[in-house]
């Protein structure tokens, strides 16, 4: 009851609850900020060799650490949004069982709506899914964001390409600066058996996420210890890879080298590393992921930011734009995204696709006969980690997010499979 004894209503119940759920958003909002901040300059530190701030550095966010558990109530694995649901006193019901025993009154009574993989109470699922696609369209609208017209400029500058059969016969340096969570590894195995025992293999042993792009100097060293690398090769040539965006040679007066890199599906490789960084583990990362990290619907509503726990939308457009030099950004904006697009056009000799790795490999040993004599394919999957299927809603959020790489996938998909039908080989309709 009140101060004066008399009972609150449902309504001032549920008003107060809401109040105190979104003083809880803001803390978790706020100590979630302080924990990537705090990550990036452990990483930074150790990275750096800087063992003593490597210490406070861990001190700090273990301390942060622990101030999201008591915002958390105290619990590990308990959700922002699973407490705000208990501050409002809403029953929760698995979304299985629902469909088991279904409520007497349908899916208008109130037992309805799906969210994450629950029910709840009062909200029903066509009105779960119609709030979901409101904001969406308002996220889209407020970045000027039109998919039939983003996707019309995509397929035409794909329409400008003169496509033959790739064949690029006196390349002796291949350089497969692969993309994470798109199967690269498959890819290596597949390199492995299918390479000229003459063909030599290199690889950088930096992993690290801040490997992955380069500031200017760091760039410039690179591409002058792969130019060291490329001159000194013996035999009939080296395929190097490293997790590393697209390295500009001729910015440093250095000759391009020959380029391979394979893509995913814009949804599925998102999704693939999301839920990747929530697997079974005893790391500080993953477990951080895996119990106060937010759901894929909330990365999925951060179109400028990157909340802790959450991959970077548009990570291949990233790859293919290339390292820090003012137009790259992180994550990729739309001067990154238009860069991409040429490069992907412009300087790739060729690009696969994940979901066709038949094709991906009769193209590699049409374009680079010296390097590859076979194509034989592995089944077995590495890296793989097992989660269910978002349905197709959850696929449009994720498809919004990463709006720069769907658009990015399909011109490569419709530039791989041309390439593939001016080589003589069956290709399906795109």
């Amino acid at each position: 009851g009140s101060e004066s004894g008399a009972v609150l209503t449902e309504e001032e119940l549920l008003k107060r609850a809401d109040e105190r759920a979104q003083s809880l958003m803001r803390e978790e909002k706020e100590v979630q900020e302080q924990l990537a901040a705090a990550r990036i300059e452990l990483e930074s530190a150790v990275w750096g060799g800087e063992l003593p701030k490597a210490d406070d550095a861990k001190s700090e966010h273990s301390s942060l650490m622990e101030r999201a558990k008591t915002i958390l109530g105290g619990r590990d694995g308990v959700t922002v949004e699973q407490r705000m649901e208990e501050e409002r006193g809403v029953r929760e019901v698995p979304q299985r069982e629902a469909a088991v025993k279904p409520s007497a009154g349908g899916e208008g009574s109130g037992e309805a709506a799906t969210k994450e993989g629950t029910l709840f109470l009062g909200v029903s699922k066509t009105e779960e899914e119609a709030r979901i696609r409101a904001e969406q369209a308002e996220l889209l609208e407020g970045v000027g964001w039109d998919w039939e017209v983003e996707m019309a400029r995509g397929m035409a500058m794909v329409d400008e390409v003169e496509v033959t059969c790739p064949s690029f016969a006196d390349c002796n340096y291949l350089f497969y600066n692969r993309i994470g969570k798109a199967g690269s590894m498959g890819m290596l195995s597949w390199m492995r058996r299918n390479k000229h025992s003459s063909i030599s293999s290199g690889s950088s042993s930096k992993m690290a996420g801040g490997d992955e792009v380069l500031s200017m100097q760091d760039e410039k060293d690179f591409a002058h210890e792969l130019d060291r690398r490329r001159a000194a090769v013996s035999g009939a040539g080296e395929i190097y890879d490293r997790h590393v965006h697209w390295v500009n040679f001729t910015r440093w007066d250095l000759e391009p080298t020959c380029y391979f890199n394979l893509m995913r599906g814009a949804e599925s490789r998102y999704i693939s590393q999301f839920y990747y960084w929530r697997r079974p583990g005893t790391g500080a990362f993953i477990t951080d992921c895996r119990t106060t990290g937010k759901t894929l619907e909330q990365c999925s509503a951060f179109f400028d930011d990157m909340p802790y726990c959450c991959p970077m939308p548009n990570y291949m457009t990233g790859y293919f734009c290339g390292n820090h030099d003012g137009v790259c950004t992180i994550p990729p904006n739309r001067a990154s995204f238009e860069q991409a697009k040429k490069n992907l056009l412009e300087q790739y000799q060729l690009v696969g696709i994940l979901e066709d790795m038949d094709m991906t490999g009769a193209l590699l040993n049409e374009a680079f006969p010296t390097f590859f004599k076979g194509n034989e394919i592995s089944n077995s999957k590495t890296n793989s980690n097992k989660h269910e299927d978002p349905d197709e809603l959850r696929l449009e959020v994720v498809r919004n997010l990463n709006r720069y790489d769907y658009v990015l996938y399909q011109m490569a998909k419709t530039l791989f499979y041309r390439k593939g039908e001016a080589c003589g080989f069956p290709t399906p309709e795109v």
